[in-house]
C-alpha cells in the first residue's frame, strides 16, 4: 500500500459517521462544566395531538376564515437511563431545499441508547424549541449532554412550513404556534411522564425562532401556574386577554385585525388543572 493510499483510507475512516464523536461529547478544550455527567442517556419519541389549531397554510385570501385542524407534535425525549449494550442512536433530519432543489438530509451521531430503561425520579425537565425549519437533531449536542447530567430533555418537532414556497404571511405562522406548542407539550409531558420529572422544576430553551417562542411563552407560563394554584378553589380559567388580546391574532399580533382571519380562529387555552403548565 502506498503512502497516498494509506492517507486516503485514514481520511475516509475519520470522515465516516461511525468514527465521528457525538457532538454532545465535549472536546479537550471545552470548559469544565461542559463535561458529560455520570448518567447513561436513553432516547425515545412521543407523539401528541393538539386539537383544533388554526391551519394558516390552508388560507388563500386575507378575508377567508382560518380553518381548524388537529396539529400533531412529535417530541424527542432524552433522559437518565440504565447502561445497556444497545446500539447508539444516529439522528436523521433534513433542511428545506430552495426549489427546484430537494430537501437536504443529514445525520448526527449520538451517544443515547434508544428505549433504554429510565432511572431515577423527580428529574428537572428541560423543554427545547429549535430554530425555524430546523429539527431537534441539530441540538443533540445540548440535549444529550444535559440528560447525562440528570435532566429529562424534551425537544419539540415544530413542523414549520417551507419558507421557499409560501407567502410571507404564511411564513409567519410559527409566531402563533411556537408558544402554544410549548405550553401544550409542557402540560402533556407532566401528565405522561409522571414521577419521572419534577413538575416544579421546568426550564425552557429556545434557539432563534425557538427563542421567540420561549419569550412569548413567559406570560402564558406565569398565568397558567397561577391558574393551577387557584383552580381547585375558583374552577377553570381561560387565557386572559391581557396576555393575547382577543381582538388581535397571535401570529401577526398586533398588525392585523382578527376579523380578517374570520370567525374560525380560536385560541387554545387551559381549561382544567391538568392543562396547566
Amino acid at each position: 500500500m502506498t503512502l497516498r493510499a494509506a492517507m486516503i483510507g485514514a481520511m475516509m475512516t475519520l470522515a465516516s459517521p461511525l468514527a465521528a464523536n457525538p457532538p454532545s461529547v465535549p472536546g479537550v478544550d471545552a470548559p469544565e462544566l461542559a463535561a458529560l455527567g455520570q448518567h447513561s442517556v436513553g432516547f425515545r419519541t412521543l407523539t401528541f395531538v393538539h386539537r383544533l389549531q388554526p391551519d394558516f397554510q390552508a388560507v388563500e385570501q386575507a378575508s377567508t376564515p382560518v380553518p381548524l385542524k388537529d396539529r400533531p407534535l412529535t417530541v424527542s425525549l432524552w433522559y437518565p437511563a440504565a447502561a445497556t449494550d444497545a446500539q447508539r442512536t444516529t439522528y436523521t433530519a433534513s433542511f428545506w431545499g430552495e426549489p427546484p432543489k430537494p430537501p437536504v438530509a443529514y445525520t448526527v451521531p449520538g451517544l443515547a441508547r434508544r428505549h433504554a430503561p429510565a432511572v431515577g425520579t423527580k428529574h428537572p425537565l428541560v423543554i427545547v424549541s429549535h430554530g425555524y425549519s430546523n429539527a431537534p437533531a441539530a441540538m443533540s449536542w445540548l440535549t444529550e449532554n444535559l440528560a447525562s447530567k440528570g435532566y429529562v430533555v424534551a425537544a419539540i418537532h415544530h413542523d414549520d412550513p417551507n419558507p421557499y414556497v409560501i407567502s410571507a404571511d404564511k411564513r409567519a405562522a410559527p409566531n402563533y404556534h411556537r408558544p402554544l406548542d410549548i405550553a401544550f407539550v409542557a402540560a402533556e409531558l407532566k401528565a405522561r411522564l409522571g414521577a419521572q420529572i419534577d413538575p416544579d422544576r421546568i426550564a425552557l430553551v429556545g434557539f432563534s425562532q425557538g427563542g421567540y417562542g420561549v419569550i412569548r411563552m413567559a406570560p402564558i407560563w406565569r398565568w397558567s401556574r397561577a391558574a393551577c394554584s387557584s383552580a381547585s378553589h375558583a374552577g377553570p380559567k381561560k387565557l386572559p386577554t391581557s396576555v393575547y388580546p382577543a381582538s388581535k391574532p397571535l401570529w401577526r399580533w398586533p398588525r392585523r385585525a382578527a376579523g380578517q382571519l374570520g370567525p374560525g380562529v380560536r385560541r387554545a387555552s387551559p381549561t382544567s388543572p391538568r392543562h396547566c403548565c
